[in-house]
């Protein structure tokens, strides 16, 4: 994100997700806050939960504490981002103050990843964002904002939607589906390994390759636009206080670079500007 603050002027730079509860918090803080000022406050911190044992067992972080691990990571990254110094966790006592303060005010936007209820509603109670992961469907997505309850927020809050994208004149989705399918499987098999489990409504793990799943943008130009649009508009139905954001996931196993590269080029320049017209 330190390269991307120096090489860029105007895009957002924003993680999706770093792990909270596998950080040291006050490391945490300051790494930020050093990129918010390289950027000129250009950061969204966006966090999430983690699930695999192994990742946490490796860090010596206990695993079924992760939720309170993580609610005490935010409210440490704002304490510290005030001005004021903060105690850790009890190691030292000594209270330490971070420096550089960010370039934002009380320091960047937190947003929370999450998938299931428990999480979302989490972060409308702490975080100033949620964001959304991969979704099997439009209907998916407008249940888990009706969670948020953005009526009764009295602030300004986010909601970054996560989606797979990649277009090209031709043959879009033949050139990603077998890439789509890897990563889709593997995240899959994790969370079945961490016990977590697949929820019921989830994307489909039966859907043959051949077929482009509903929640996947894949086509040329102007197919992309038809295949957003549903999820653009709801987006852009949220309150006036909720900022919306779209990420595009367009790196897949096995693409050719410049393919890549292409798809990338065509979303800036034909897609994306097509549907805020």
């Amino acid at each position: 994100m330190g390269a991307l603050a120096r090489e860029t002027t105007a895009v957002d730079l924003a993680t999706n997700v770093a792990i909270g509860p596998l950080y040291d918090p006050l490391r945490l803080a300051e790494d930020v806050a050093v990129v918010d000022q390289l950027s000129g406050g250009r950061v969204i911190l966006g966090l999430g939960l983690g699930y695999r044992p192994e990742e946490f067992a490796a860090l010596g972080v206990d695993r079924s504490r992760r939720g309170r691990i993580l609610e005490t990571t935010v409210c440490t990254l704002r304490a510290a981002w005030s001005g004021e110094a903060v105690v850790t966790d009890g190691r030292t006592g000594h209270a330490v103050p971070v420096r550089p303060l960010p370039a934002q005010t009380g320091g960047p936007p937190i947003l929370l990843g999450a998938f299931a209820s428990r999480g979302v509603r989490r972060a409308a109670r702490i975080a100033d964002g949620w964001i959304a992961p991969e979704l099997a469907s439009v209907a998916q997505l407008a249940r888990r904002i009706g969670t948020l309850e953005l009526a009764d927020l009295d602030r300004p809050f986010h909601i970054a939607l996560t989606m797979c994208a990649f277009t090209a004149a031709s043959g879009a989705w033949e050139t990603v589906a077998a890439g789509h399918s890897l990563v889709g499987d593997r995240y899959r098999r994790w969370m079945a390994q961490a016990g977590d489990g697949a929820v019921p409504d989830g994307p489909g793990t039966n859907v043959p390759v051949s077929t482009r799943p509903d929640h996947v943008v894949a086509g040329t130009p102007e197919e992309c636009v038809d295949q957003l649009r549903p999820w653009w508009e709801l987006l852009r139905a949220l309150p006036q206080t909720v900022s919306a954001h779209v990420t595009v996931r367009v790196v897949f196993p096995g693409v050719d670079d410049a393919a890549t590269r292409e798809s990338i080029r065509l979303l800036g320049t034909d897609v994306f500007p097509a549907l805020a017209e």
